[in-house]
């Protein structure tokens, strides 16, 4: 997930897509696609599979959801990253060995994604952490109880949806390009590839 500047969006946008009728259509494109998908194809994969089938539907009600909140976005970003993921991430599953695990996590963290940047439902918890000594050196932070669970985190002027990752001791969250780690209310964050390891206290 790469880092956003919120100087771009109304909100802490990062992607998405602006939901038009065509968008809605090519979203639920596998229900209206069966009796001509061919094998091999996204539409035969989700056909064939309720768990997918439920997904894909889910993913255009979030969609429909966001759209008018990332209709506020300057430059409008949603439509040309929701493309972004479908050709990087969901369709590069087809060439999977297991087409269908990796089809059912790409569409799970893409709206997990979506209902953390768009706050399309109430986090579980914000937290701001003190990373330096200035009083603006902060890395303000909300957790959402999706599926996966995620992390929005703000520093900046940026912006950054991460994944919690389950481990024994502490708290991992983690994207692309930023990581988070908490133990007992000290963090650990990584804000962006090459930078620095900050050590900095929960507030």
């Amino acid at each position: 997930m790469r880092l956003c500047s919120l100087k771009s969006a109304a909100l802490l946008g990062l992607t998405g897509l602006m939901l038009t009728a065509a968008g809605a259509a090519q979203a639920q494109a596998g229900v209206a696609s069966c009796a001509k998908a061919k094998p091999g194809s996204l539409d035969a994969w989700l056909c064939k599979d309720e768990s997918l089938m439920a997904l894909d539907k889910k993913m255009a009600e979030t969609l429909s959801a966001a759209e008018p909140i990332a209709a506020k976005e300057k430059p409008p970003m949603l439509k040309a990253e929701q493309r972004g993921w479908g050709t990087k991430s969901r369709d590069e599953c087809l060439k999977a060995a297991d087409a269908a695990a990796c089809l059912k996590l790409s569409y799970q963290r893409r709206i997990a994604e979506l209902l953390a940047t768009y706050a399309l439902m109430p986090p579980t918890a914000k937290a701001n952490y003190q990373c330096g000594s200035k009083p603006e050196d902060v890395v303000k932070t909300a957790t959402f109880a999706t599926d996966p669970p995620t992390m929005l985190a703000e520093y900046d002027e940026t912006a950054s949806v991460l994944y919690l990752k389950p481990g024994a001791v502490g708290t991992s969250y983690a994207g692309d390009q930023v990581s988070f780690f908490e133990l007992e209310g000290q963090a650990k964050i990584v804000w962006g590839p090459g930078s620095p390891e900050w050590k900095c206290r929960k507030e």
